[in-house]
């Protein structure tokens, strides 16, 4: 955890050095959908991290991920690529449709 803040805060450094904005995203892997982890660990640190680097935006996916699972019980099938922690194309549809409030202006 610490090695990973480090390296995150080494990025906000460099980011801020050259006047560019931060904007960190988190979303839940299968196994907390799993285990139905909502506030995890995870998400509070790098929530925390925002607070204390000022990142510009802090979005976490993990309500709407959360949602959508208890929407479909074929949940993991549906949004992840079988085997894997990595979104499927259906899921990573899923992760924009938040995504997008936050980063792509409104006519």
């Amino acid at each position: 955890i610490e090695r990973a803040r480090r390296h995150m805060q080494a990025l906000a450094d460099l980011l801020a050095s050259r006047n560019i904005t931060l904007t960190l995203a988190v979303y839940p892997w299968p196994m907390m959908l799993e285990r139905n982890i909502r506030d995890s660990r995870h998400v509070r640190l790098w929530r925390d991290f925002c607070d204390k680097a000022r990142c510009k935006d802090f979005i976490d996916l993990t309500p709407h991920v959360f949602a959508a699972k208890d929407a479909h019980a074929d949940w993991y099938s549906r949004y992840f690529i079988f085997g894997d922690v990595h979104y499927s194309a259906e899921g990573n549809r899923l992760l924009f449709q938040t995504l997008r409030k936050h980063l792509l202006p409104t006519p």
